[in-house]
């Protein structure tokens, strides 16, 4: 025959908490995988896809394919002065570049990558790793009239250049840092002899005219060059003119 026992209870009996579906789906929802209204996230370029779309990889570790890069310059066809060409920019972002991403509508499925970046860490040569962070990358940017600026994030040059309808009085100012060299170039027609060009480098100062005249400034004096090749310079002490006949001061 069994003995009775005698149960204490140190402690009230707690029932344990177990996570319910209902339970589940919240939490869920409160993360940005389950969010149905998704918020702006950063994300990191992951590769380049398109001439207008990246790949990203999102903060949460979640990846999208082709999303757009949006466009600094207004994007409208048709506004280019006197043509059919639209205004816009290409300028994509380079691969790990830090970008904040937009959903539209607050769904995954549409988003846009916003022209807005981060840094995570300042570093002394900053600026010098963001412009050799993508070797073959260009920035174009063409605005409402028509002016296209080009720069390359590789060497520094900077070009400008006017509307070019028919390649017709087309402005180009062109600067390269490599160089050490500014260049305006000025095209008025469909002839690309019809030009007057200046150039300022490390030598001095040059102008070539649309017939064919140079003028030459440099630390030595001054030479003129006409279209028929002949030749005034002027130095400190003297003048020649075609090289032979020899003023001295």
């Amino acid at each position: 025959m069994a003995k009775n026992m005698n149960i204490i209870f140190r402690k009230p009996p707690e029932q344990i908490s177990q996570a319910s579906e209902v339970q589940n789906k919240k939490r869920m929802d409160e993360t940005s995988f389950g969010n149905s209204f998704l918020p702006l996230m950063w994300g990191k370029v992951k590769e380049k896809t398109g001439m207008q779309t990246v790949n990203i990889e999102l903060i949460n570790g979640l990846k999208i394919k082709d999303v757009p890069v949006a466009s600094k310059e207004w994007v409208a066809p048709g506004t280019v002065q006197d043509s059919t060409l639209s205004s816009g920019q290409i300028d994509l972002p380079p691969v790990n570049a830090k970008v904040l991403i937009a959903f539209i509508d607050g769904v995954i499925d549409n988003p846009v990558v916003l022209p807005i970046s981060g840094f995570d860490i300042l570093i002394s040569n900053q600026l010098k790793v963001l412009l050799k962070s993508d070797q073959q990358s260009k920035v174009i940017n063409v605005d409402e009239y028509g002016w296209k600026m080009t720069y390359d994030k590789e060497t520094g040059k900077l070009i400008y250049q006017s509307p070019d309808v028919d390649d017709y009085n087309q402005i180009t100012l062109t600067v390269d840092v490599e160089n050490k060299s500014i260049v305006l170039d000025h095209r008025y027609s469909t002839d690309s002899t019809d030009r007057n060009t200046i150039t300022i480098d490390t030598n001095g100062i040059s102008l070539v005219d649309t017939f064919g005249n140079e003028f030459e400034f440099a630390s030595t004096g001054v030479k003129i060059t006409d279209l028929n090749g002949n030749t005034i310079e002027g130095g400190t002490t003297s003048l020649k003119l075609n090289g032979n006949l020899e003023v001295l001061q």
